[in-house]
């Protein structure tokens, strides 16, 4: 699988603060998202698998009334005009008792369908279990290209004795070094044994076609 740029796209942090100013306490909450500058909003990649890595952070010292940090991500993919959701994430930080600073990440990801895709995500942080309670939320877009050739779509439709009817479907790509690659596709119902089967004959059907075209 690929990560994307190789590292974290984003951080979410919650702050939950106090202090003594004199004989008066004050303190609050704060939620904020950032996404990192130097990311870039496309990358060519050589594999269907990509992985989006997130960051989040949790600073819990109040004078009192501890809390804990919520924190969701979203990957959507963009599909007939429309962003469809892929993947989700949440997880909390800190545990409602103790003064701390906690620090994780997660990744959410999808397989790549077509020869190019575009990614939203999108952030949620907030604090929970705290009286004085902030959150925010933010999104940014991201696209996937294959860096190797797309040659196409092979499907392999067949009907049981019983009558049931499958089908099974593999995204192939012609390789550097020649010849093709051949991965399945999860948009299409597929099995293992089907899969070996029809790898073996796209590969073989590609790399005739090399051999013979050139």
């Amino acid at each position: 699988m690929v990560l994307y740029a190789g590292r974290s796209i984003a951080n979410m942090e919650v702050d939950n603060h106090g202090e003594w100013n004199g004989p008066f306490p004050s303190g609050g909450t704060l939620s904020s998202i950032t996404f990192y500058g130097d990311i870039p909003s496309q990358i060519e990649v050589n594999e269907l698998d990509i992985r989006f890595r997130i960051d989040y952070e949790f600073h819990d010292h109040p004078i009192s009334d501890n809390g804990k940090g919520r924190f969701k991500a979203w990957l959507d993919v963009m599909r007939d005009g429309g962003w469809q959701q892929v993947d989700y994430k949440e997880d909390d930080l800190g545990n409602d008792h103790d003064d701390g600073d906690w620090y994780d990440d997660y990744e959410v990801s999808h397989t790549m369908e077509f020869p190019m895709e575009m990614y939203r995500i999108r952030l949620e942080c907030r604090t929970k279990k705290t009286s004085l309670g902030t959150s925010v939320e933010s999104s940014k877009v991201f696209t996937c290209v294959q860096a190797i050739g797309y040659v196409g779509d092979f499907t392999l439709d067949y009907t049981n004795t019983d009558g049931t009817a499958h089908r099974f479907g593999w995204i192939v790509c012609a390789s550097d070094a020649g010849g093709a690659t051949v991965q399945s596709n999860p948009s299409i119902i597929n099995s293992s044994a089907m899969i070996a089967i029809g790898t073996a004959i796209v590969t073989g059907l590609a790399n005739l076609k090399n051999w013979l075209f050139g």
